[in-house]
């Protein structure tokens, strides 16, 4: 008989979270995976337990090593930002959503769901994060121990972000649930659980720059005010780079930014790098343009070293700016 492997969703509130089918595929196995936390929902577990303490490959390996029944536990839905893709392209699994902490989160909100964009922060830079926020209505962000809702808002506070209510859901299904609406200022200083989320509503209006911002919002170099790409060769550079929301692009002698600037409000889920010469000058103008700097990354070196640099392992979907 063929071994199975399943995946099972489970809620903060361990077996109750689960349908009767799910624990009884439980109690029928012999090998039970999960995080700590989940495998303390079953202390009476009798078969082999095995913590995902890490990375997924060596459980990967220590699974298809067993000839054993196994259930991996993962939280709510674990197609969504878990383990449950991974595995699925490793193993011959059945995955078993539960409810994920995000319909827990927008029920207890009492808001569709739908119309929101989901990001995650959880195990990963929040640098760039401004960049997909900025404009959006709603936007839902899993977070953790270090990316938590006080290091959220004052990273978007940085950027001048904060025409956002936040909507803070700790510790869904469990004890100590608790829900709040905060403003961005007010959620940088309050301090959260550890299980928590965040949804952004937006509540006032975002700024607004289309492709060609007229050249006297940045800020601009003095004495030598006017050494900035102007306007009208700006958007027909940036049109003849046919650049993409998830490309890579060098800005090779960044000067006042406009070019860096305006790619990176087309190239959000990508990156713009930039020459990290008159770097005041280039801080003030992206902190004119607010959200549309976060994806720009500092490289050094003078701009012929850093430009052989940069391009050892440019993608192929990268384009380099070097206008003056």
């Amino acid at each position: 008989m063929q071994r199975t492997i399943r995946v099972i969703g489970i809620g903060d509130n361990g077996k109750d979270s689960l349908l009767p089918l799910y624990r009884k595929w439980i109690e029928e196995s012999d090998l039970l995976v999960g995080g700590e936390r989940h495998l303390g929902f079953f202390p009476d577990y009798e078969g082999e337990t095995l913590a995902i303490k890490g990375g997924l490959s060596a459980v990967v390996q220590q699974i298809e090593q067993t000839d054993k029944d196994t259930v991996v536990l993962a939280s709510g839905d674990p197609l969504f930002y878990g383990v449950g893709s991974y595995l699925a392209k490793k193993l011959p699994v059945e995955i078993y959503p539960g409810i994920s902490s995000i319909q827990q989160a927008f029920a207890l909100m009492k808001e569709n769901w739908h119309d929101c964009a989901f990001l995650s922060v959880h195990g990963r830079s929040m640098k760039g994060l401004v960049q997909k926020v900025d404009g959006m209505d709603k936007v839902c962000l899993l977070t953790d121990e270090e990316n938590n809702p006080a290091s959220i808002a004052r990273y978007l506070l940085s950027f001048g972000v904060n025409e956002y209510k936040a909507f803070i859901a700790e510790n869904l299904g469990g004890a100590g649930e608790r829900t709040s609406w905060l403003s961005i200022e007010e959620m940088a200083e309050r301090e959260f659980s550890p299980l928590n989320l965040v949804i952004l509503k937006r509540t006032d209006e975002s700024p607004s720059w289309p492709l060609g911002i007229p050249d006297e919002q940045f800020a601009q170099r003095k004495p030598d005010k006017g050494l900035i790409t102007k306007k009208e060769i700006r958007v027909l550079s940036l049109a003849a780079l046919q650049l993409k929301p998830d490309s890579t692009v060098w800005d090779i002698g960044t000067c006042t930014g406009s070019m860096a600037i305006e790619a990176a409000r087309i190239c959000r889920q990508g990156a713009v790098l930039r020459s990290k010469k008159m770097r005041r000058t280039w801080k003030t103008a992206a902190r004119i343009c607010g959200a549309s700097a976060p994806t720009l990354s500092p490289f050094m070196g003078k701009h012929r070293q850093a430009w052989k640099r940069s391009t050892i392992r440019m993608p192929c979907s990268s384009a380099a700016v070097a206008v003056k």
